[in-house]
């Protein structure tokens, strides 16, 4: 699903320098690492208005919520509020991976992604990981590359992913991207044969509800109040991917730290 993270005016931060690698477990959410959304909203397909308050970290987890609280009028005028969630820095070719346990209920996407595009002064790059809450027994893959779209792949998972906690990554190269659920490859597509994204982007995640526009795609929501929760979320540079085999180990359940881990209160959690 296309997103239009519109930064003019609106108080997104700009995104720093690319940067190496991180884990973030949550025990803290690291204000100098990560930008929180607050005080504006998306446009469609999007029907929230994003609150910094529905973003809370604590206790080894990330968790979003959405709600119609203090809506319209403190949700930039629509029904919904949640929480979208941005690294400062962005990130090149590697591996983006997190657990997490999406929110369930139609009308809502849970997402982990990176994104890149015209409030930063490039091309629309983006490679998600999207769960809707409507049919939490899918996932669905995409990316976009300078806007193109048409790229969406859905995989059955043979879980609920609204249930537990399971682990979700993907690995971006010059020569393709791979998909992969708790350690396990489930897609793939191939420089050969796409133009894929090249342009490094912010590490995000964020929850949300569509609008009209897009109730075909995700369902209608029908503002019951919903978690997301993260357990991790990370970021290890390609080299560092092919030498130690990431994902072999994510398939153990072993969230990878080989730069600095952000777990713990007082570190500024910046990378590099």
């Amino acid at each position: 699903m296309k997103r239009l993270l519109c930064a003019a005016g609106l108080g997104l931060a700009a995104p720093l320098a690319s940067a190496s690698a991180f884990l973030d477990q949550f025990d803290t959410l690291d204000g100098a690492f990560w930008y929180v959304a607050d005080g504006w909203h998306n446009g469609p397909p999007f029907n929230v208005g994003w609150r910094a308050d529905h973003a809370q970290a604590g206790g080894g987890q990330l968790v979003l919520g959405i709600d119609a609280t203090s809506c319209p009028a403190g949700c930039s005028g629509l029904p919904y509020a949640s929480a979208n969630v941005a690294s400062n820095a962005v990130y090149g070719y590697g591996s983006v991976r997190g657990r997490l346990q999406a929110a369930a209920g139609a009308g809502l996407v849970t997402s982990l992604f990176t994104y890149v595009g015209p409030d930063s002064g490039h091309a629309h790059d983006e490679i998600d990981i999207e769960i809707l809450g409507q049919d939490t027994t899918r996932v669905q893959f995409n990316f976009f590359a300078a806007g193109s779209t048409g790229n969406e792949y859905v995989v059955d998972l043979g879980f609920d992913a609204s249930a537990a906690m399971h682990d979700y990554a993907f690995a971006w190269s010059p020569t393709g991207i791979a998909w992969y659920v708790d350690g396990v490859l489930r897609h793939t597509v191939s420089a050969a044969s796409v133009t894929l994204p090249s342009i490094p982007g912010q590490v995000m995640v964020n929850l949300w509800a569509v609008d009209g526009s897009a109730t075909a795609w995700a369902g209608t929501y029908d503002g019951t109040p919903a978690l997301a929760r993260y357990d991790y979320v990370g970021f290890t540079p390609l080299a560092a991917v092919r030498e130690t085999g990431v994902l072999a180990l994510l398939a153990l359940g072993l969230p990878l730290a080989l730069g600095r881990s952000l777990r713990g209160r007082g570190q500024n959690g910046r990378a590099g």
